[in-house]
């Protein structure tokens, strides 16, 4: 298994998301539509990532972010939409 494969719609190359950066969550869970302010990036994960991983364990997300209530959400960029 090559782990050094990434996926690009994740990279942080490719994104103007990054530490410091105030978003808005998009994703349907139970942060959504709340903004904060990302405090930090774990990089991309292998593409491969999402077979390693059982139901016991929750999927890892790269970026760490700091929402206006005070909670702490791990998202991906497909999560998050910048804030203007």
């Amino acid at each position: 298994m090559d782990l050094d494969a990434t996926d690009s719609s994740e990279s942080s190359v490719d994104s103007p998301l990054g530490i410091g950066v105030r978003i808005t969550v998009t994703a349907d869970r139970d942060v959504h539509g709340l903004g904060g302010i990302i405090v930090d990036d774990y990089g991309p994960f292998p593409a491969e990532v999402g077979t390693l991983y059982s139901d016991d364990f929750p999927l890892p997300r790269q970026y760490a972010i700091q929402l206006d209530n005070g909670l702490v959400a791990f998202c991906n960029a497909s999560d998050l939409s910048m804030d203007d």
